[in-house]
């Protein structure tokens, strides 16, 4: 029995347990915390199993993980870019206009200019049509519509824009046209403000992973290799495959679920009919990565690139040597490539061999590269799909289950798009607020 039984090891998990000390019983499936912020290494080189930087949006949140991580939390401003046919920009590419050829970079600049004039582009009835009336019908042919249409797997149209414009907005008609007279203007870098652990040498742990083992550290109970099987929220008790067996969990306050909400419907019992109905539309994707250690001169390609063209199997690559060169011995480098994938569709036979070959027609790996392996890693879930419906859905389902003492927390326990600074903060804001019930109880 716990007063305050929580669901899942990631961050949201980790940052409500540590709140509330003994009074906290925290359930992780895996063999280590974090979830999808975790990181492994393979004889020297070093990969997060899905790259993170932490960008703060308050100072409360910021200064408690300073604390915590101390001078290991290094600045880590990020430099990325985007491959595509009119040439290599700097990302955010409307910012950046003048690396494109002239051509393309003066089409751009005149529908940015005429969708600025136009209404509001939260009016619109998609995803799509949300794109288009932020960055006009030329950036959107160039870049957003192909590398949307590669993220998603899916006809952007039926994707409900609302659940999308948390970090977009239209361009600034300002920083368009400086970037387009100076494109070789570094200060106009992509969230400035982030963050990256970096270990000294010899370091046990490195990555972003650093990150959820220090969380771990201030949790009193953790249990990993702890899987929920079934909840019976009338009991109040959870059924838990252990190493020992199965086993009965139970909570007197309250239920913090992690989990997706899909999945968390599907192990409860006494599920209203509309509350299973509404969590069987919930959607979801994949995202597969392919790791591949390679031995050979670092380059100097900033933190990732983003590749649009539908010819190229990836949507990024990401250099995890400039997140922290001590991520791979000096005589090689990580490369981490991502590949989103529906949940419908099977896994293509020999994606490593792709993903190597593609690496090297877009000039990622060059000759004198030697890729030594390559690792599949597979992040599930990994972004939540916003349909038409999937908002009132979504409302549905957290309504009851709030109503029988189960409080979701963080991006798939909320069905939402949210930054690892934000899931700590939502979490630290829970925990305080059952500690104070608990203490009010007391």
């Amino acid at each position: 029995m716990a007063e305050v039984l929580v669901l899942g090891g990631g961050l949201g998990g980790l940052s409500v347990a540590s709140c509330l000390g003994q009074r906290a019983l925290l359930l992780e499936r895996a063999s280590q915390p974090g979830g999808l912020v975790r990181s492994f290494e393979i004889d020297g080189w070093w990969f997060d199993h899905v790259i993170h930087l932490l960008h703060f949006r308050d100072d409360s949140t910021k200064a408690r993980i300073r604390r915590l991580l101390g001078d290991v939390l290094q600045p880590c401003k990020p430099a990325a870019y985007v491959v595509c046919e009119a040439g290599t920009a700097r990302f955010p590419i409307q910012d950046h206009l003048g690396h494109l050829d002239a051509a393309t970079a003066a089409a751009c600049v005149a529908d940015l200019t005429r969708e600025s004039a136009g209404p509001a582009a939260q009016r619109v009835a998609n995803y799509q049509e949300l794109l288009l009336r932020s960055f006009g019908e030329s950036l959107c042919q160039l870049f957003f519509l192909p590398y949307n249409a590669k993220m998603w797997r899916r006809d952007l149209s039926t994707i409900e824009h609302a659940g999308m414009v948390w970090n977009l907005s239209r361009p600034d008609p300002a920083k368009v046209l400086e970037g387009l007279a100076r494109p070789d203007d570094s200060k106009r870098a992509y969230n400035e403000d982030g963050w990256y652990p970096h270990p000294p040498a010899g370091a046990s742990q490195r990555g972003m992973g650093v990150l959820s083992m220090a969380l771990a550290a201030t949790v009193d109970k953790l249990r990993l290799n702890h899987e929920v099987v079934a909840l019976s929220p009338a009991s109040r008790s959870a059924t838990v495959r252990t190493p020992a067996g199965l086993a009965t969990v139970g909570w007197s306050v309250c239920c913090v679920s992690t989990l997706p909400l899909s999945r968390l419907v599907h192990l409860c019992d006494g599920v209203p009919g509309d509350v299973r109905a509404a969590a069987g539309t919930l959607e979801h994707n994949r995202v597969l990565s392919v790791a591949l250690r390679i031995k050979g001169p670092r380059p100097d390609a900033g933190l990732w690139r983003y590749y649009p063209s539908s010819e190229v199997c990836f949507t990024r690559l990401v250099f995890l040597h400039s997140f922290d060169p001590l991520m791979a011995p000096p005589e090689g480098w990580p490369l981490l490539a991502e590949v989103p994938w529906r949940l419908d569709e099977l896994v293509p036979a020999g994606l490593a061999h792709c993903v190597e070959a593609q690496a090297r027609a877009v000039g990622a790996l060059m000759p004198e590269h030697e890729v030594l392996d390559a690792t599949l890693i597979e992040a599930d879930p990994a972004y939540v799909v916003f349909k038409h419906g999937t908002e009132q859905a979504v409302r549905t389902v957290s309504a009851w289950l709030r109503s029988v003492g189960i409080e979701p927390l963080g991006r798939y326990g909320r069905w939402e798009y949210s930054s690892m600074a934000q899931v700590m903060h939502d979490g630290f804001v829970l925990g305080a607020t059952l500690a104070n019930r608990l203490a009010e109880a007391a």
